[in-house]
């Protein structure tokens, strides 16, 4: 693999410059369900398993998805959209697309017709096991409902990068007169939700500089396919990281921002707040950075907006995650646009997001049937969080009298009287819609805690 070129202090990536934040202000997403209104991809992928869909039919299931969620995107005013949806489970689609999957599950694939059915051969071999291979381990992606296949990686590991299904998920955007943002686990947190390979020697951050290099190529490639701005999730950032951690982190994205000619780039962490880790994050040569500011993650407000923020704001795109997209709530807007307001002049460019992507929540509670109505008006699922992020951004823009009726009809329907305001009680709708993890798990997962459950996979 060629290695890709640092920049010299003249040379800028290809991508957007910094715009002032009221100009600038637009509504995004980290993602949004997959399995469709109808779960048609839950089904597609019974029938195939079954033998009943081919490899073609199951991913044209797929792409007729995607498509359907980018127009929903797209009508909600979001046109830079998230790529990279999996069939089955993100992490595992990065371990195919890095040939990291296990030697044992490659003879899955021998007899398949073409190289996608035989891909998709091999990941379900390492997803369901077959009747020699018992699968990969499933665990929990952190504290939510949602499980991911866990990578074995080891000295050993040689990755082969091949991106073809992610640059095609790309194509179809752009087709579709949208821009593509892929959104990737990032290197760093990929390591750390790893385990070592129980056949080989080592740990999987032993892989680190090897791993940033295969992040470098794909940078290029995606450049090349005119890609804009490329999202790296490092979720384990917010799982309170020792100095050594901190360093690894700042010190594989001051390489990654080192790369010529590469998409400008986007770090987000969720489900907590960065804390230690805003300031290296930052400083590291990033282009924009995603925050979770719901629960916990609020606590990084004073470090952003205030007197002391990381320097580097002042050039940085900053999607600031003020719609919960964990819970199933309707969002404090007035509160919401609060927050946005005393960030807008300490960053470059200011955006509005769900705290994270919305695969942890139903897709609309207009497909749910026998509610009080009260409640149903207290509801937010994906669709209602998207109408909420952009009502939010056009406040930012245009400013809060702009949105004065919204904002009065918002906080009306939070405190219906006879409602209990717990955001912890119960769960409409978490069998309707929202994504389900590898092991059928519901959606709509509980309010954040600081990561506790994943310290274990994540320690050093």
């Amino acid at each position: 693999m060629s290695r890709p070129t640092p920049t010299t202090p003249g040379d800028r990536p290809v991508g957007r410059a910094p715009v002032p934040a009221a100009a600038a202000a637009a509504p995004t997403v980290h993602g949004y369900p997959r399995q469709g209104r109808r779960r048609e991809l839950k089904r597609a992928l019974e029938r195939h398993w079954s033998g009943a869909l081919d490899a073609a039919g199951l991913l044209g299931v797929a792409a007729d998805l995607r498509r359907e969620r980018w127009q929903t995107l797209a009508a909600a005013g979001i046109t830079e959209v998230p790529v990279g949806d999996p069939l089955y489970d993100h992490v595992l689609d990065l371990t195919v697309m890095l040939g990291a999957l296990p030697d044992r599950y490659v003879a899955a694939g021998a007899d398949a017709d073409d190289p996608a059915a035989a891909a998709l051969a091999r990941s379900f071999a390492a997803a369901r096991g077959t009747a020699e291979l018992a699968p990969l381990e499933l665990t929990k992606w952190f504290d939510t409902n949602y499980h991911y296949l866990v990578p074995e990686l080891g000295r050993s590991t040689r990755f082969r990068l091949d991106p073809a299904a992610l640059l095609n998920q790309v194509a179809q955007a752009q087709e579709l007169g949208l821009s593509p943002r892929p959104v990737l686990l990032g290197p760093y947190s990929y390591l750390r939700l790893a385990k070592p390979d129980p056949a080989g020697s080592g740990t999987p951050l032993d892989l680190l500089d090897p791993l940033t290099d295969v992040y470098a190529d794909l940078l290029g490639r995606l450049a090349s396919a005119g890609v804009e701005w490329v999202q790296l999730d490092e979720p384990v950032a917010v799982t309170g990281l020792d100095p050594a951690g901190l360093d690894a982190l700042a010190g594989t994205y001051r390489r990654l921002s080192a790369v010529t000619g590469r998409p400008r780039l986007l770090v987000a962490g969720y489900f907590d707040r960065l804390g230690e880790a805003l300031e290296p994050l930052v400083a590291s040569g990033i282009d924009g950075l995603g925050v979770d500011l719901t629960g916990r993650g609020a606590a990084d407000l004073d470090r952003l907006a205030g007197e002391h923020a990381p320097s580097g704001l002042a050039g940085l795109r900053l999607v600031a995650g003020v719609v919960d997209g964990r819970n199933v709530w309707r969002t404090d807007l007035d509160q919401a646009l609060g927050v946005l307001e005393r960030l807008a002049p300490r960053v470059g460019r200011l955006d509005v997001a769900p705290s994270c992507s919305l695969i942890h929540v139903p897709i609309d509670v207009g497909l749910e049937t026998g509610l009080d109505p009260e409640l149903r008006g207290w509801l937010a699922f994906a669709d209602q969080k998207l109408a909420e992020v952009a009502l939010l951004a056009r406040g930012l823009r245009e400013g809060r009298e702009a949105v004065t009726d919204e904002l009065g009809a918002a906080r009306r329907a939070r405190r219906p009287p006879h409602v209990a305001a717990d955001p912890g009680a119960g769960r409409p709708g978490a069998d309707r819609g929202g994504d389900a993890g590898p092991d059928g798990a519901p959606g709509a997962g509980r309010r954040p805690g600081r990561a506790a459950a994943h310290r274990a996979r994540a320690a050093p």
